[in-house]
């Protein structure tokens, strides 16, 4: 269980074990390699780069980036901790900005996801993982899913901005008939989608607590009729200027 810190201005020959010695790239620590029960800690800056999982953490020991956003880790000063899939803030360069497949237990904390083509963060078959504190800004709207999440289980994601996502903010689905996913999205704010803002394909066991959705098609949209116990439950949620609600 080690402390691990990334940052502007570091290296990647360092081995990243205080900020003085901080890696340059989310890579270059990925590869250290990290280890079950890491913290890494991002310094304030952009990163143009899509942060490949390459291992799992484990219960009760997960992986976690934390965007050190007031600085309290790293330079003391903070700022805006930013994962882009934009070279030049103009045009997408990366497909993804954080991509698991199959690497679970991983936490992220405290970023900004920002201009990938096609997804800001993608779960392939990533279980027991947290998504909180994320703000997901699409600057020139080519953030297709904000977040998607395919074989979906035990994913929390919470406290969260998503805004001007062309297609869907948060996308889950499965092969086939998934009854329980136990994914809980809570808290979370959501300014315009063009498309489903939340949506569900063949997965149940989705629960929305206390989220806020606006100026969208759809709040929350599922496929495939489930029976009860396959059920998604939307609670204390405000829909406001959406053609459809859920």
């Amino acid at each position: 269980m080690t402390i691990r810190y990334v940052g502007i201005g570091g290296n990647d020959a360092n081995d990243g074990l205080s900020w003085a010695n901080r890696k340059r790239t989310l890579n270059g620590v990925e590869d250290t390699p990290v280890q079950a029960g890491d913290t890494v800690y991002v310094g304030a800056g952009t990163y143009r780069e899509t942060l490949t999982c390459d291992v799992s953490g484990s219960s009760g020991s997960p992986i976690t980036y934390i965007g050190d956003y007031d600085g309290s880790h790293t330079d003391g000063v903070g700022g805006v901790v930013r994962i882009s899939g934009s070279d030049d803030d103009k045009t997408a360069a990366r497909t993804e900005c954080i991509y698991s497949n199959n690497k679970s237990y991983r936490n992220f904390y405290n970023m900004e996801i920002s201009s990938s083509s096609v997804k800001g963060i993608y779960f392939l078959s990533t279980s027991n993982s947290i998504i909180d504190g994320c703000v997901f800004a699409n600057s020139f709207a080519t953030l297709h899913n904000a977040i998607a999440i395919y074989n979906p289980l035990n994913t929390t994601i919470r406290n969260c901005i998503f805004s001007n996502i062309r297609n869907r903010s948060i996308d889950i689905g499965n092969g086939s008939l998934l009854h329980n996913a136990n994914t809980l999205i809570e808290n979370c704010l959501f300014i315009y989608s063009k498309e489903n803002t939340i949506m569900s394909q063949y997965c149940g066991g989705i629960t929305v607590n206390n989220c806020t959705f606006l100026y969208s098609n759809v709040g929350v949209a599922t496929y495939y009729s489930f029976t009860p116990d396959t059920k998604i439950s939307v609670n204390n949620s405000i829909f406001n200027a959406e053609n459809i609600g859920t």
